[in-house]
């Protein structure tokens, strides 16, 4: 359910719409100019999240979820991701988002920072550290430690190539020993610990794309 505020905005839209010219239109840029003005907040999304998400990212995940979307706190680091496959692609979840109106909030939400609460005016950015993602952050470390030889094709006897994150994802296990636990590879290791960091981090996540 929506907030009693949300419900008053909303109510107003078939005022807003029924004096515009083509109805579907008016209705649409009625929504948009409402949401804009309202503070949205993570009560106003949960239950958008309860609807349309925890079915799989439950906790613990069902029928191959990567992660638990229950709480604010576990919504928070996925932000990005939540963007592009719920707003953009509209693939997530299987056939796009179905609650009324869940598409234009979620994306006012997004960018009003996501907050959690007026009162205190916490966001996403504010108490959750977004985790390291492949094309930002993982894929020039590799570029640097691993794919002199895990090139496409591959050189000096690597057995596979790690030039994209699909030929990545074959092999998180081994990256968590071979390169975290055993230090063995790339050969002699990585010296830099934040870089370890990194890697880890980004595991520890879901090894996001």
């Amino acid at each position: 359910m929506f907030t009693s505020s949300l419900y008053q905005a909303l109510t107003c839209i078939l005022i807003i719409s029924s004096h515009a010219g083509c109805a579907g239109y008016g209705e649409r840029f009625a929504e948009e100019e409402i949401m804009k003005n309202q503070s949205l907040v993570w009560s106003d999304l949960e239950p958008i999240f309860q609807a349309e998400c925890v079915g799989c990212h439950d906790d613990p995940p069902k029928l191959g979820a990567p992660q638990s979307l229950r709480t604010y706190d576990e919504v928070a680091p996925w932000l990005n991701r939540i963007k592009v496959r719920s707003l953009e692609l509209r693939d997530m979840p299987p056939g796009g988002l179905r609650t009324e109106g869940a598409e234009l909030l979620l994306s006012e939400w997004i960018n009003q920072g996501a907050p959690f609460t007026t009162d205190n005016e916490i966001t996403a950015g504010d108490t959750v550290e977004l985790p390291p993602t492949w094309t930002t952050d993982i894929y020039p470390l590799f570029e640097i430690y691993c794919n002199t030889c895990h090139a496409d094709p591959p050189t000096g006897g690597a057995p596979f190539p790690l030039k994209t994150y699909d030929q990545a994802q074959s092999y998180l296990d081994r990256f968590q020993i071979r390169i975290l636990e055993q230090q063995d590879m790339p050969p002699g290791g990585i010296s830099d610990s934040n870089d370890l960091d990194q890697i880890q981090a980004w595991l520890d996540a879901g090894a996001p794309q």
